[in-house]
């Protein structure tokens, strides 16, 4: 399961180092890089640096079994989750209008 989780943090990292030269491309063309790309960009990187990290100390811990399972597994998910996430709601920000009354205030509960 270790396995999964290294060559996930790499493959994120080559992932993030694509996203990092398009994001170059666009700026040496004089455009700048999108929020939600940087964003994106920058949590991929490092959830996937962490993920290598995180691969190798479970090996030199030496966790066995479900916990074993659960630390590589959650932390996949966790690696690609969070950095989709943040690309989703930059592409696609959410309404604030639609959480909260039509002023833009937070509700306030009743007590």
């Amino acid at each position: 399961m270790t396995r999964l989780l290294k060559m996930s943090g790499f493959l994120g990292l080559a992932a993030m180092m694509l996203v990092g030269l398009y994001q170059a491309t666009l700026v040496a063309g004089g455009s700048a890089a999108p929020g939600w790309m940087v964003g994106g960009h920058a949590h991929l990187g490092v959830l996937s640096i962490l993920a290598i990290v995180v691969g190798f100390t479970v090996d030199v811990l030496g966790l066995t079994g479900r916990l074993r399972q659960a630390v590589s597994g959650l932390f996949v998910v966790d690696q690609w989750g969070v950095s989709l996430i943040q690309t989703v709601v930059g592409v696609y920000p959410v309404d604030r209008t639609t959480a909260c009354d039509r002023s833009g205030k937070d509700l306030q509960l009743s007590v």
